[in-house]
């Protein structure tokens, strides 16, 4: 770095100096130019000439000397530069470099603190587990003579157990048929369980049926009285106005049931087939569509829906056009029984008044409501209830009833000692607390001629 300084400085005084020689021959040839206005003969101007064509290459040479001490300038300083950037580089990886030997030190500092406190935990663990030997040696030898003493009292109680099994009197056998066994008839009563479903919910889908149906119809038929009055005044009879809403309701009325059978032939039994196979060993499920079923519900859905829409439209197509064309007259308010309780009556708001004569003016709205209401609430109730019912058959019927977690059957092509050693390899498993032993055997029985 200090040699191309040197150097540096060294070029920097050639190049004044080449500048001061450009400047005096620039000068030279200044005065050259003059004199050549003041030559006289040709002899003179020619000498003059001459000299200020050697004046001018002197001032080239000194132009290509000076352009090449210029680039030798600007290449020491890039070097220069370049070499200031790699000292600061080096400076920088040294102040790193020491950084990460002063964090070694602290790190090795601290390895070692680190290691003498593992060591003196691991000879203090290392005293304990020494105590911890010698203790479970007295545990032990302890151990084994209350087992000694353990041995010798199951050894007596065994010899005691052998003269009350001797003592035991014969089994007595238990005859049960079908009716009596406990899977079939719990089978039996899950489904007149749902037999008497089966009665309830179409009762009761029917009437909601035939309230939405009449509510719906009722509410149509009144807003469209000037309709059916214009009818009849263009000539209509009442067979064609009252097909418009047959025909209305009855589309409903077929699609819905058609849609309801598959979804009640294939989707429903298919739900309890399956609740009832987690707690019985049942057969493959296979459905079959019943036409005598069919056809009655859905007849029985088409009187109720149609017959609401056929009483509904005669009431309007007996009545004269010029009625039907005149706003149906709203009817008329009648004192309640509510009124004549004075103390009660004047506290309540006018909203409140206007709603409990509304409730009695319109009686057919307001039972209809309510037993809309009341249909759609039970309906809700004994879904809860069923569903808690079902969840709760599994918890009962196996933790409370049943309190054996495995049976376990085997064949009565098995001898004897085969049967008692899967009985001792069943009693040595841990996981067993307890086992019975049973003998059942299935039998069919016949009347005597």
């Amino acid at each position: 770095m200090k040699k191309q300084n040197k150097k540096n400085l060294g070029l920097q005084s050639t190049l004044e100096n080449i500048n001061n020689a450009i400047k005096i021959t620039d000068n030279s040839i200044t005065e050259k130019q003059a004199e050549l206005e003041t030559a006289e003969t040709e002899e003179e101007i020619n000498a003059i000439y001459q000299e200020i064509a050697q004046l001018q290459a002197t001032k080239q040479v000194y132009e290509t000397n000076k352009q090449t001490i210029e680039a030798g300038i600007t290449e020491i300083d890039n070097q220069i530069t370049s070499g200031r950037q790699e000292l600061q580089k080096a400076e920088v990886q040294i102040d790193s470099a020491r950084a990460e030997i002063q964090s070694q030190e602290a790190n090795l500092e601290k390895t070692k603190q680190t290691t003498y406190a593992q060591i003196a935990n691991a000879k203090k663990e290392l005293e304990a587990s020494k105590q911890e030997i010698a203790d479970s040696e007295v545990e032990l030898e302890n151990a084994r003579a209350e087992f000694n003493t353990k041995i010798q009292e199951a050894e007596g109680k065994l010899i005691d157990a052998r003269e009350k099994v001797s003592e035991i009197e014969k089994a007595k056998w238990y005859m049960l048929d079908r009716e009596q066994n406990a899977g079939y008839s719990s089978y039996i009563q899950d489904t007149e369980s749902i037999e008497n479903l089966s009665v309830v919910f179409p009762i009761v889908f029917f009437a909601i049926a035939a309230l939405v149906s009449l509510t719906s119809m009722t509410r149509m038929v009144e807003e469209e009285r000037q309709e059916i009055g214009t009818l009849k005044a263009l000539g209509y009879n009442k067979f064609h106005i009252m097909l418009k809403y047959l025909i209305y309701s009855s589309l409903p009325c077929i699609i819905g049931g058609i849609i309801g059978m598959n979804i009640g032939f294939q989707l429903l039994p298919r739900i309890i087939w399956d609740m009832y196979k987690m707690m019985y060993t049942l057969p493959e499920f296979i459905v079959s569509f019943n036409h005598q079923y069919s056809s009655t519900g859905l007849g029985l859905i088409y009187i109720c829906i149609v017959g609401a829409t056929l009483y509904t439209i005669l009431k309007e197509v007996r009545a004269t056009p010029a009625i039907l064309l005149r706003p149906k007259a709203p009817k008329y308010g009648k004192r309640v029984l509510l009124e004549r309780v004075g103390f009660i009556w004047k506290k309540l708001k006018f909203s409140h008044k206007v709603t409990i004569r509304n409730i009695f003016r319109y009686k057919k709205r307001f039972l209809m409501t309510i037993i809309g209401i009341m249909g759609c609430t039970s309906l809700i109730l004994a879904g809860f209830g069923l569903k808690d019912s079902i969840s709760s058959i599994l918890p009962n019927q196996y933790e409370d009833i049943f309190h054996y977690d495995m049976l376990v059957s085997l064949k009565n092509a098995l001898t004897t000692e085969q049967k008692d050693n899967y009985i001792t390899q069943l009693k040595q498993k841990e996981e067993i607390q307890n086992v019975v032993e049973t003998y059942m055997e299935s039998g069919t029985a016949r009347k005597r001629k």
